[in-house]
């Protein structure tokens, strides 16, 4: 997965659930550093849309902030 293009990594990133996403970005460091970066929140904010009646992401959280806290930590 790590040398893949980072277009297709991204497409392919998209269609993951977020809990899925978290879990990518936690199997090494060079995915982790590329799917947290604040550059990736794109992915992150496509992921969620996927989820039916889960709320915006707050102003004073980042994507992957807010994809941890709902989904490690209580939502689902």
């Amino acid at each position: 997965m790590c040398q893949l293009n980072l277009d297709v990594l991204f497409l392919l990133a998209e269609y993951l659930s977020p809990v899925d996403l978290l879990n990518l970005a936690r199997t090494c460091k060079s995915l982790r550093q590329l799917l947290m970066a604040k550059s990736s929140a794109f992915v992150w904010k496509a992921t969620r849309r996927q989820i039916d009646g889960l709320p915006d992401c707050p102003a004073d959280l980042t994507e992957q902030e807010y994809a941890n806290l709902m989904f490690c930590l209580g939502y689902g």
